[in-house]
């Protein structure tokens, strides 16, 4: 579990991160015909995903290469967002964008046909442009696809260093401090009811921000964390 005990330290980590994938993205703008570190784990997923869209027909199938290695990251974006790790999502963003770009630089390739082709066979997009008769604008719709990874990333990039120094981003229920218990008579959480003579009377400190539920233990008055196994806590006052 990470610790947020220092979140100086969490934020400076976060922001070298978010650095280090700056960098990157700058290094794949400029150079779109390397092959980048990424690139070895768009392949596969990119060859699955005409497995995934093979029995929605032929044109499905072709364009379902470039469809899935969009679609894959998006769903770990969805994920972190759906979480409120908003860090993450924007993290994750960043591969999208690069997963644009890989797919423009495929697009641009349909009339030259340059490019190796895993296990030879047809060119998707030569293929695809060719079906739609847009084939001769294989260069322009290459270069919008590449401007809106750019847009992408610049905008994941920005949201990422944003959101470094966020200490409640994506913390786990876990995480949340537990409020001290002070011994106190006539305390903020009371239970009426019969019980054993002998209970200390106490109160949770800022009660009224506490993550405790009034959950009673088994015959004990106990009030204990959601989710927890009726851990050890001190007994609340009876009356």
């Amino acid at each position: 579990m990470e610790s947020t005990a220092n979140p100086i330290n969490r934020k400076r980590m976060r922001q070298a991160l978010v650095a280090a994938l700056g960098l990157y993205g700058v290094w794949c703008i400029r150079t779109p015909d390397a092959y980048g570190l990424l690139d070895s784990v768009d392949l596969p997923i990119h060859e699955t995903g005409h497995l995934v869209f093979a029995p929605f027909g032929e044109f499905l199938q072709f364009a379902g290469g470039s469809l899935f290695q969009v679609l894959f990251p998006l769903c770990f974006v969805a994920y972190f967002r759906r979480r409120g790790d908003r860090f993450a999502a924007h993290v994750v963003l960043v591969w999208v964008a690069q997963n644009l770009w890989n797919v423009a630089r495929y697009v641009g390739d349909a009339r030259a046909q340059e490019l190796p082709l895993v296990g030879g066979g047809e060119h998707d997009w030569a293929y695809l442009l060719g079906r739609m008769g847009w084939l001769s604008h294989d260069q322009g719709i290459s270069q919008g696809i590449h401007a809106a990874g750019v847009l992408l990333f610049g905008y994941a990039v920005l949201m990422a260093w944003l959101d470094s120094g966020d200490p409640m981003d994506g913390k786990a229920d876990s995480e949340v401090s537990v409020p001290a218990w002070e011994p106190a008579g006539g305390g903020d959480l009371h239970r009426d009811g019969g019980g054993e003579p002998g209970e200390a009377a106490g109160r949770w400190k800022d009660a009224s921000s506490s993550p405790i539920a009034a959950c009673p233990d088994r015959a004990a008055g106990t009030f204990s964390r959601v989710g927890d196994e009726h851990p050890p806590h001190p007994t609340v006052e009876r009356t």
